[in-house]
């Protein structure tokens, strides 16, 4: 699942809060189904990730964060037209896609 953090009118990014679901939407907070999830950006620039992980040594910018007790988030501007498309990616999962603008 993808949420947004941020408000719908007068943004200046996306947060893209993801939550790993089983198959009834329920989330799945256990680190046995952590994974690697790829934030695909097709509009917008993609500027920072995170997973809350507090001993983590993942960069601050990259295209893949693995979750951390099934959650993880990206930060992501508009493009000049004001637009955001990113899909998300994890193996085995259905892809997600987010747009704004």
């Amino acid at each position: 699942a993808v949420t947004d953090a941020a408000p719908a009118e007068g943004y200046d990014s996306s947060i893209l809060n993801t939550c790993l679901v089983d198959a009834a939407g329920r989330p799945v907070p256990g680190r046995k189904a952590d994974r690697p999830i790829l934030f695909d950006v097709q509009a917008g620039t993609l500027v920072g990730v995170g997973n809350g992980d507090p001993n983590g040594t993942q960069p601050d910018l990259a295209e893949t964060v693995p979750t951390f007790c099934g959650k993880c988030q990206a930060i992501v501007l508009p493009d000049r037209e004001g637009k955001v498309r990113v899909t998300v990616k994890a193996e085995g999962l259905p892809e997600a896609v987010f747009s704004r603008g």
